[in-house]
């Protein structure tokens, strides 16, 4: 006992103290036994052994995933807005996950890749296509590996993690069972790692659905890009910190290159799959695509004055104002005019925040008044 003292004097001093485990446990051992106190594991767990088997039938079921908050792990990296620390907004739990999956091979298809929208007050859930096979050895679990994401409600944080869905083909082994980890995200004010078990019940899925990938262009790798351009020093292209990169690639003459794609546990065996965020690219390419479609089919409608197109933007600050200064970020409505100000304002934040359609044009249209002229 006495060796313990100074390790309880240290919990003491520093505040916190992690579990300790008294082995370095599995997949396995996380699986079968939901009382196990988990932490993350290395990538490598979730990558399909070699003498795993293919199943030899067509897998469709609809899965309720539910996550368990006994034994679970959770590490706050960064949260520059202290939400983990506030219960309202159960930063640490799963979305009630509700999906159908279908195999075909050694691969696994959700209906649905978008993002869900639900009821938990943080996040939407997305799961993207994974692999599912058969172990040739005890406990003969059928395993399902699914690359998943959970992304902030309002926001284009994600966080990026791994599900794993299975039971044993044993006598007496229908009960299914889980595990989730999430070691990444690309989000600059919040990161962190969590894992816990999953409750897990299934029911026959009644329809099949069309699954096979169509928009998919080939990725290439590293080597690849080194064989193209022997000139290149390829060595500058790498992340300097890996663990805090998500992903980083390049596209040269129409061919795309993976450079890295990592989490702090290891490198990603699901990359192509990673859902990333895009933030304002999405907004200025959905918004610039539609109003070219919106100039074809209404000549000169860009030069139209926002309020005449949206009654609730006053004629006071919106009069002088076009679609095209607007699609330019050039309306002259603005709180301040030095960088960031305006973004990292109250008003923003609760613009933000804001849960509907209406909400959110109301503030648009109001947060910030006329100022100078726009198109300037």
């Amino acid at each position: 006992m006495t060796k313990l003292y100074p390790l309880i004097l240290l919990c003491f001093s520093i505040g916190f103290c992690s579990p300790i485990f008294s082995k370095n446990l599995t997949l396995d051992d996380y699986l079968q036994d939901t009382t196990t106190q988990i932490r993350p594991l290395n990538t490598a767990a979730f990558i399909k052994p070699k003498d795993a088997g293919t199943l030899s039938s067509v897998f469709n079921l609809n899965f309720t995933i539910n996550s368990i908050l006994d034994n679970s792990y959770f590490d706050v990296i960064k949260d520059d807005y202290k939400t983990a620390n506030k219960p309202q907004y159960k930063i640490a739990t799963l979305p009630n996950i509700t999906i159908q999956l279908e195999s075909e091979g050694e691969k696994i298809y959700p209906k649905s890749t978008a993002f869900a929208p639900n009821l938990h007050p943080q996040w939407e859930w997305q799961i993207s296509a994974g692999k599912i096979w058969q172990e040739n050895h005890p406990p003969y679990l059928t395993k399902i590996v699914l690359p998943f994401s959970l992304q902030e409600r309002n926001a284009n944080c994600t966080h990026n993690g791994y599900m794993v869905l299975a039971k044993s083909t044993e006598k007496n082994g229908n009960n299914w069972r889980g595990y989730f980890q999430i070691t990444a995200e690309t989000c600059a004010y919040l990161q962190f790692d969590l894992a816990a078990h999953l409750k897990v019940t299934t029911t026959q899925a009644l329809n099949s659905f069309a699954h096979k990938p169509t928009n998919q262009s080939p990725v290439f790798t590293l080597d690849d890009l080194k064989k193209d351009y022997p000139q290149l020093n390829t060595q500058n292209l790498l992340p300097k910190k890996p663990t805090t990169n998500t992903t980083s690639g390049l596209v040269v003459n129409g061919k795309h290159y993976q450079i890295s794609c990592q989490n702090r546990m290891g490198e990603d065996p699901y990359c192509s799959q990673l859902a990333l965020p895009s933030y304002s690219t999405a907004k200025s390419l959905f918004a610039g695509t539609a109003l070219m479609r919106l100039e074809k089919l209404y000549p000169s409608i860009s030069k139209v004055s926002v309020n005449k197109i949206i009654p609730q933007c006053d004629k006071e600050s919106w009069e002088n104002v076009s679609l095209g200064d607007l699609i330019n970020m050039r309306t002259g409505n603005y709180l301040s005019k030095k960088p960031h100000v305006d973004e990292n304002s109250s008003r923003m934040l609760d613009f933000f925040l804001a849960q509907t359609h209406q909400q959110k044009l109301e503030m648009a249209c109001s947060m910030f008044k006329h100022k100078s002229k726009a198109g300037k």
